[in-house]
């Protein structure tokens, strides 16, 4: 019956037919007396088991799609699952290698610091106030490792795993920590987050759990 109203299906039909009436009558019904509730007993009958078969015909109709529907989604999810973990592999990769260059980047950026630093203290042993003021050295981009195909790069956030889950607070604020909630102690550590000239802190502390930066990869399709 591809294609078809439900109406031209002659069980559902007469079913479509009696709805109506029995609605009304459930409605309109008052129990008064044995008499009443005994009609009202075979109204909510009726109404059951026209139920019941409304939802055998649904089943009749649409449980071989949703069969083909599951078996696709089978289908696809096995060949979408190595895939997946294949990208958690070089992701994980790409983090670590850009982690390094980071920080490689960081002590590049020390030296200078410490070079312009003792420039400054020359300069102010030999002409005292009159010293110019070194230039500040310009801080670089964070790494990024830029393809034919687009751009990765990291980002940091905050996060937090459980180090004591005994010494876990039940209430930390307003928040009741009954079972320990992910997504709450998440909201905690953003309200909680603060960004100064560029650098990220959370002064967040919660007895059991270890509230740290980590980092995440970021890409761009080119």
């Amino acid at each position: 019956m591809e294609n078809q109203d439900i109406r031209q299906d002659q069980q559902v039909s007469v079913i479509i037919e009696q709805t109506p009436t029995l609605v009304k009558k459930a409605e309109e019904l008052t129990i008064r007396d044995e008499g009443t509730s005994k009609l009202a007993n075979d109204i909510q009958i009726a109404l059951s088991d026209n139920i019941k078969k409304l939802e055998e015909r649904k089943k009749y109709y649409i449980g071989p799609a949703e069969e083909t529907v599951k078996r696709f989604k089978n289908a696809f999810a096995e060949r979408i699952e190595p895939l997946k973990e294949a990208k958690e592999i070089i992701r994980r990769k790409l983090r670590d290698w850009l982690i390094l260059l980071e920080e490689r980047q960081r002590k590049e950026e020390e030296k200078k610091r410490a070079k312009e630093e003792k420039k400054k203290n020359l300069s102010r042993d030999f002409l005292g106030d009159e010293a110019p003021a070194p230039e500040t050295p310009k801080k670089e981009d964070r790494p990024t490792v830029q393809s034919g195909l687009g751009k990765s790069y990291t980002q940091k956030f905050w996060t937090f795993e459980v180090e004591d889950a005994e010494k876990i607070p039940r209430k930390i604020g307003d928040v009741e920590i009954l079972v320990l909630d992910k997504v709450a102690v998440n909201s905690l550590i953003r309200e909680h987050t603060k960004v100064i000239n560029g650098v990220s802190s959370c002064d967040l502390k919660i007895t059991g759990l270890r509230i740290f930066q980590d980092y995440r990869i970021g890409s761009r399709k080119q």
